[in-house]
């Protein structure tokens, strides 16, 4: 992986990653070669984000994982599958790694700090 990521940084301004087990199991790699070629990741949860993406907008997956469950119960207590309505993720969360917005000498407007998790550090 990292060779060919190195291949594509000089292409690119940001590096986008999607939800996959190959991406997330990788994070050291990408946050090596990301921040050897001074390009941000923006990540779609917060264990990239904690992993050395530069920030996500994603879901709670507590919050997700409750709404999952009171459906759960809306089924054991006999209600159909089919008459309980279709729910989405409502909210997100912006998440921002303070530690890989300085390496990359970025500095965030401070009503965007106010309004996000911030993760110092990370892995």
């Amino acid at each position: 992986l990292e060779p060919a990521l190195n291949a594509k940084m000089r292409d690119l301004d940001f590096l986008f990653l999607p939800s996959d087990n190959l991406i997330a199991s990788s994070m050291p790699i990408i946050k090596k070669v990301t921040l050897d070629n001074n390009i941000g990741a923006i990540g779609v949860d917060e264990p990239m984000v904690e992993g050395g993406a530069l920030a996500c907008e994603g879901l709670d997956y507590y919050k997700l994982g409750y709404k999952t469950g009171l459906m759960a119960i809306e089924i054991l207590e006999g209600k159909k599958i089919g008459d309980i309505p279709v729910l989405g993720a409502e909210e997100t969360e912006l998440t921002i790694n303070e530690d890989i917005a300085n390496r990359l000498g970025l500095t965030l407007p401070e009503d965007i700090l106010e309004n996000a998790v911030i993760i110092e550090g990370g892995n």
